[in-house]
């Protein structure tokens, strides 16, 4: 019997994010290793368009529409890696409610670091290089260099 041709995508994409993650043991974050953007969320293409790894793991375990214009995000009390694609992990909104969620929390702009740690990258790159930086806070080098350039974490 054959399957139906979303079911199949499906079973593609999750058995490629399932090749490409590591498991952080302390938070059960399911981190990607693949593409990421220089903000930090791990990117994967679906039928040739780019998405978020979080809007893809809501794809595939929630059953979302990928071109809804719904928004994932993490839910701080979680999660703040942005490459994290654990189900369990996500929330699902309004970019409104979403957003009002992440300003509660303290997280608008960037949930994987807050303003204090990118005020503290700040003073370190006085001192130190950015790849230093980067693994002194566990995060990658482009989301360093996003802070410094105040793209990310701007006042």
């Amino acid at each position: 019997m054959r399957r139906e041709p979303e079911t199949e995508l499906k079973d593609t994409i999750h058995a490629r994010l399932q090749s490409r993650f590591e498991l952080d043991q302390v938070t059960g974050c399911w981190i990607y290793v693949g593409a990421w953007a220089d903000d930090g969320r791990g990117m994967i293409r679906v039928g040739g368009k780019k998405y978020s790894v979080a809007k893809v793991s809501a794809w595939l375990f929630e059953g979302i529409d990928l071109n809804d214009d719904c928004y994932v995000y993490h839910d701080p009390r979680r999660c703040r890696a942005p490459a994290c694609w654990n189900p369990h992990h996500l929330r699902i909104a309004d970019r409104a409610t979403a957003f009002a969620h992440l300003r509660r929390h303290g997280l608008w702009g960037n949930s994987l670091i807050d303003r204090s740690t990118a005020d503290y990258m700040r003073l370190q790159a006085t001192t130190m290089p950015e790849r230093e930086i980067a693994e002194y806070h566990d995060v990658n080098e482009r989301l360093v260099g996003s802070v410094l350039s105040r793209r990310t974490w701007a006042s």
